[in-house]
């Protein structure tokens, strides 16, 4: 005989608690990394005061180096 509906939906509410705890850490981390961003961006702009070249404030090349980084680092079922 298998799990009791109770032993089910207890189990899922302790998988889903800690699903919830992971959400949680990883929002805190974005928004960490958004502080150090936004220093980034305010370091560019005032470098932006001198004769051109300007630094670019957003650099798509730079994205896409971020993004096969995190994908190349990538080692779990995240696609």
């Amino acid at each position: 005989m298998g799990p009791t509906k109770k032993e089910i939906s207890a189990k899922l509410s302790e998988l889903r608690d800690k699903i919830d705890d992971v959400d949680r850490k990883i929002l805190n981390l974005l928004n960490r990394r958004a502080r150090i961003v936004a220093k980034v961006g305010d370091v560019k702009a005032k470098s932006m005061d001198g004769p051109p070249p300007r630094t670019l404030l957003y650099r798509p090349d730079r994205e896409g180096s971020l993004l096969k980084k995190l994908k190349d680092l990538n080692t779990g079922p995240f696609p």
